[in-house]
This record gives structure tokens, sequence and C-alpha cells, in this order.
């Protein structure tokens, strides 16, 4: 996560709870291996990885052929959606727990 994705994630209302040292895993992703590394933990970092490899081994099972680039843009693609959704979802739960709040008070006050 970079500094800039802090900030906008702190900026709204969440938190960087990861520990501050930067931590380093290799893995494999689609055959190769890879050096990842990140301000989170190990745990987190395999299961980044984890997602990415099951991204891609599952688009390339539903494509009889599809290049290198196409498969990683594709994967980028479907992550960057994933997240808008639950990201979308996450504001619409924040605010429906917001209006909640306000109707408790309501009663309360009452």
């Amino acid at each position: 996560m970079t500094n800039k994705d802090k900030n906008n994630v702190q900026s709204q209302g969440m938190e960087n709870t990861a520990p501050q040292r930067m931590v380093k895993y290799t893995m494999e992703i689609d055959g190769k291996s890879y050096r990842l590394k990140s301000d989170g933990s190990i745990d987190e970092l395999k299961a980044i990885g984890q997602v990415v490899n099951d991204k891609i081994n599952k688009l390339k099972a539903n494509e009889v052929y599809i290049d290198k680039t196409k498969l990683y843009l594709s994967t980028a693609l479907g992550l960057a959606e994933d997240y808008v959704r639950l990201w979308q979802h996450y504001n619409y739960l924040q605010m429906q727990n917001e209006n909640l709040i306000k109707k408790l008070e309501e009663k309360s006050a009452e």
C-alpha cells in the first residue's frame, strides 16, 4: 500500500493499524517467483498473493488462450472491480449504520 493509499484510507475514517516495519515474503504467482514486501504482516502478503494467483488461474481456466499482458490486465481489472464493489458496499453499510444511530438517538430523546 502506498503512502497515498494509506492517506486516502485514513482520510475516509479507517486507521492503519498495521506494523510500521517492512516484511518480505517470496511466493509463486502464475509459475514465477516474486519477492513481495509490505508494511503489513506476512499473513497478509500470503493472502494477497494467493488472491492474485487464484484470480489468474481462474481466468486461465476460462480462456482457451490469453497472452500474459491481457491475462494480468484482466486480473488487475477484476481485482479493481471487486475492490470498488466492496468499497461501495462498505459506504452503504456505513450510511445505514449512521441512520440507525440517528434513529436510536431520536428514540432515546423522546
